[in-house]
């Protein structure tokens, strides 16, 4: 059974493997520079190169010649370049996801921008509009509230949004306008400020400078700049998740997943086992391949609180899903 929110589990696998991916590079090519930079300072060509180290298929001594004669910056600007590309594919396969597999009308474009545009909606107008189960609120709120990647209200993932649209616009500038601000970019750049002084004084989130620029201005991307965007797209994608859990969307696929997995006959449980996590852990949360509700405030990986088990118990039993034996 695929995992609830699966698109989102997979743009944060796949984000945290770039990361790995990405300095893991770094140092093996930074070692690999000095062992070939050696050969090349004592004479060897092309040749000897290829003889001595492993070529993938592709592979020339001449690339790796290449590669030793740039300096570190530009390397590292190359990386963060391609990372930052990875980075937003990611999430706009995530965002395309949400029309796709749960049918939100406008929820991709909502993912992206922080308001309405000539009929186009923003993100007030698409996840803070969906109303809130009250099932699932009382098992999943608590734990959801108290994440560190929550953005607590609408004007903050709006100003979180702000903040996306100019990192957007630095990777669309590459290839739109040559490396150099256009008058999008410029806008957008105007418009973060506001927008970090709102994240800064109200999240975790980790925001570094953003300069203004003007059209015409040289674009750079940095690997600093990349995990700052990596740090918002990760908030941006929990925040929404968090709506589509609490929605009646989240509390019809819970029920869907437990009619697939169990039928429509009660499942027979006993009262001592409804008092102790172990067993919403197990025919819940692993069973459905549904969140599990952590513990606020522990860090030993404890799920289930009494709080969320007892507002399962009080949905299940009536829809004749459990039986307490």
């Amino acid at each position: 059974m695929d995992t609830f929110l699966d698109e989102s589990q997979t743009f944060m696998r796949a984000i945290t493997d770039s990361f790995h991916l990405v300095n893991t590079s770094r140092a093996g090519l930074e070692l690999l520079s000095g062992q070939v930079s050696r050969v090349v300072t004592a004479g060897a060509d092309d040749r000897v190169i290829e003889a001595l180290f492993p070529m993938p298929d592709g592979t020339t001594g001449q690339n790796l010649r290449a590669h030793t004669l740039r300096d570190q910056a530009a390397k590292d600007r190359d990386l963060a370049e391609m990372w930052l590309f990875v980075a937003f594919a990611r999430y706009e396969t995530w965002a395309e996801s949400l029309e796709v597999e749960y049918g939100i009308a406008g929820a991709s474009r909502a993912s992206q921008f922080a308001y309405a545009h000539q009929g186009a909606p923003g993100y007030g107008d698409v996840f803070p509009t969906m109303s809130i189960d009250r099932t699932m609120d009382a098992i999943y709120s608590q734990a959801v509230s108290a994440d560190n990647l929550y953005l607590s209200s609408t004007p903050i993932v709006e100003a979180a949004l702000q903040l996306f649209r100019f990192y957007k616009e630095v990777r669309n500038s590459f290839v739109h306008s040559n490396a150099r601000a256009n008058v999008r970019l410029a806008t957008a750049s105007v418009n973060a400020q506001a927008a970090l002084v709102t994240l800064q004084g109200a999240t975790t989130l980790r925001t570094g400078a953003v300069p203004i620029l003007t059209v015409g201005d040289p674009v750079s991307v940095s690997l600093a700049l990349v995990r700052d965007v990596i740090a918002l797209l990760r908030r941006l994608v929990f925040t929404i998740d968090a709506h589509l859990l609490l929605s009646p969307i989240g509390v019809a696929e819970f029920e869907r997943r437990w009619i697939q997995k169990y039928g429509s006959n009660p499942v027979n449980v006993s009262l001592s086992k409804l008092k102790r996590p172990a067993w919403f852990n197990a025919h819940v949360s692993h069973a459905l391949a549904m969140p599990s509700p952590p513990l606020s405030g522990r860090t030993d990986g404890a799920v289930w609180p009494p709080a969320s088990r007892e507002a399962f118990v009080d949905f299940a039993t009536p829809r004749w899903m459990i039986r307490r034996t």
